[in-house]
Order: structure tokens, then sequence, then C-alpha cells
């Protein structure tokens, strides 16, 4: 019974092929369904565009693809949609990159990002949610250092992300190949609480 959703697809959507209308507006359906669900469920969803997809300097399709799935996911904010523009901040800042450095990628195999690539997916989410001191951070060692929190709660707060990425995808029944089984619900949250505690204290001492 989720209150609040964060959805964000795009990248496959597209097969990597060359723009066509059929799989445009199979994508179309897909999010519209998502939308009418979650508006039935009473749950609020904030959709993310998708990543782009960086060509290496070459000339590919499927950049075009992605710039055309985020324009029409931008355009539904005139429909009341949530809906944050991750594309086009992780665009800009990447050409801003390759203009010092026509090498610069955040995605080595154009589609999934590094460590750095995937902090500044992290900034527009931020600022969605208010926090502009925090998206303006350089790392999430910045974010660490402006909120003056322990070194020593970071290891804590990834471990407590995939404790329950683990086991909720274990929990609904995901085939995906050479993804580890998490536990139980119930035994996840035992240690989620475990988890808690430590990080709680943690932030105490900091005196946040």
């Amino acid at each position: 019974q989720p209150s609040l959703i964060f959805a964000c697809y795009g990248m496959n959507c597209g097969i990597y092929q060359p723009f066509s209308e059929e799989r445009f507006s199979a994508y179309k359906q897909g999010i519209e369904k998502l939308k009418s669900k979650t508006d039935d469920a009473g749950v609020k969803i904030v959709f993310i565009t998708p990543p782009p997809y960086d060509s290496h300097g070459k000339p590919h399709p499927y950049a075009e693809v992605l710039s055309k799935y985020s324009e029409w996911l931008v355009s539904r904010r005139d429909d009341g949609w949530m809906v944050i523009d991750l594309h086009s901040h992780m665009l800009a800042s990447l050409d801003t990159e390759k203009l010092a450095n026509p090498k610069f990628t955040y995605q080595n195999d154009s589609v999934h990002p590094n460590a750095v690539g995937h902090w500044v997916m992290t900034q527009p989410i931020l600022q969605w949610f208010g926090d502009t001191a925090s998206s303006q951070a350089t790392s999430t060692k910045g974010v660490i250092n402006l909120h003056k929190l322990p070194a020593g709660i970071k290891p804590l707060i990834q471990r407590r992300m995939e404790l329950k990425r683990d086991s909720w995808l274990t929990h609904t029944g995901h085939t995906r190949p050479a993804i580890k089984a998490g536990l139980p619900l119930d035994k996840a949250k035992l240690e989620e609480m475990k988890l808690n505690r430590e990080i709680n204290r943690l932030v105490k001492l900091s005196g946040q």
C-alpha cells in the first residue's frame, strides 16, 4: 500500500531501434495504464523522464527516440501529472562536460550510468523535493558534509536500500537472472529496524 510512487520508464521501451509510432504508442498506453491504476488506488505517482542515450559522438537514432518519449511525458504536466525531467537535466550536464572533454561520458555502454551519472540523475529528484542545497552538491559525499552527517551513515543507508530492494524483488516473484534472493519480508523488516536504530543514533550524535 504505497502512498507515493516514482516511475522511470523509457530507456528500454524503444528497444534501441529507430523511432516507431507503434512502439511509441505502446509506451504511452503503458504509462497511461500505470497512471490510471495509481489514480484508482488513491496513490500519488511521479513520473521521471528516461536518461539520455549517449552515442559517444556518433549519430544514433535512439538518442532522438528517448528525447521524444521525454517530451511527451513532460507535456502531460498540462494534465496535472507530476513529472521530473531527468532527461533534459542529464543531457545538459553531459553536453557541458563534453565541451571540456569530448570523450567524457556517464555511460560507457551508452545506457548504464556510472556512479557520477547516478548522482546527476539524483539531482533533479532532490530539487523536486525542494532540497535545492543538496541538489547542487557535486556528490553524495557533498550532501553528507552539507548536512554535517557522520561519514559512517552512508554504508548503513546503502545496506538498508539493498536489503529492502532484494526483499521486495524476491517477494514479487521477479524472473530477472543473476539477482540474489532477498530475505523474506518479515525478516527484512527486522533487519531494517536494526539499521534504522543505528542510523538514528548517528544522526543524534551529529546534532542534526
